[in-house]
């Protein structure tokens, strides 16, 4: 089939193109996913990826079917078996679109690569994927990479299929970072300031008492040791998380989850 769009293709594009300004969170991201978009890229799953430098993929699937959205899709994508775990992974060694089918055979199809037959690892999938085209952006600086999965196609993906993925890609990629970056990215600070700050077990043990408010002579009870050996555990605890009181200590532990 040809790469180029057809005319009834081309309009469905520039309306999909429309849209994706009007995408700003995560609800809006799944209903631009649907209606036009399903015209274009017809699918019953998408699993879309985001990895942050050397950071590992951060998963969100969309689907309504219940089977996909109780299963992680770490299982799926980073498991060692299964036609979608093969399929990442070949993408990750090439940076080609991936396509799988019933009825596409293996290798080098120009525009795509079918890097295996489906049947070689059908039964090894746990649930049912069925058709699959499989790309994304990683950029050269290696700064923020997407991936996304559209599964469970009414047919096998082809030349035009691809063609017309390509052509959205840079949308899918800015709407995903523009939906869900914000979000990963304070988790994955969080994350790295809670390694930052190494706490003694003692130095934990009063935190969590910090956080209840009590007082050092309340401390020095329930932990039978002296209100001055609190006292310098307290100011241990400020220093390493860089506050200047005890108010501002419970604070930044809430944020990093500290002694929970």
């Amino acid at each position: 089939m040809s790469s180029k769009l057809t005319q009834e293709q081309s309009a469905l594009f520039m309306e999909i193109v429309e849209r994706s300004v009007l995408v700003k969170h995560p609800d809006q991201f799944f209903q631009w996913l649907q209606g036009c978009f399903q015209y274009l890229i017809p699918h019953d799953v998408l699993i879309c990826g985001l990895s942050y430098g050397e950071e590992r993929y951060r998963y969100k699937v969309f689907s309504c079917l219940p089977e996909f959205q109780a299963r992680a899709p770490e299982v799926l994508i980073e498991g060692k078996e299964g036609s979608l775990a093969r399929a990442f992974r070949s993408w990750c060694d090439s940076s080609r679109p991936i396509a799988l089918g019933g009825n596409l055979e293996r290798g080098d199809h120009g525009s795509f690569s079918v890097p295996f037959s489906y049947v070689e690892s059908a039964l090894e999938d746990t649930l049912p994927i069925d058709n699959m085209v499989l790309h994304g952006v990683r950029p050269v600086d290696a700064s923020v990479s997407t991936f996304f999965c559209f599964a469970r196609m009414p047919k096998d993906p082809d030349a035009n299929l691809v063609y017309i993925l390509d052509l959205l890609m840079p949308y899918l990629h800015t709407l995903a970072l523009q939906v869900y970056s914000y979000k990963y990215s304070s988790e994955m600070f969080a994350a790295k300031r809670k390694q930052s700050v190494q706490l003694t077990a003692r130095e934990s043990m009063v935190l969590k008492w910090l956080k209840k408010a009590k007082t050092n002579w309340e401390i020095a009870a329930i932990l039978n040791i002296s209100p001055l050996t609190v006292k310098n555990h307290v100011q241990n605890i400020m220093r390493k998380l860089e506050v200047d009181n005890r108010a501002q200590a419970v604070l930044k532990a809430n944020q990093l989850n500290l002694a929970d």
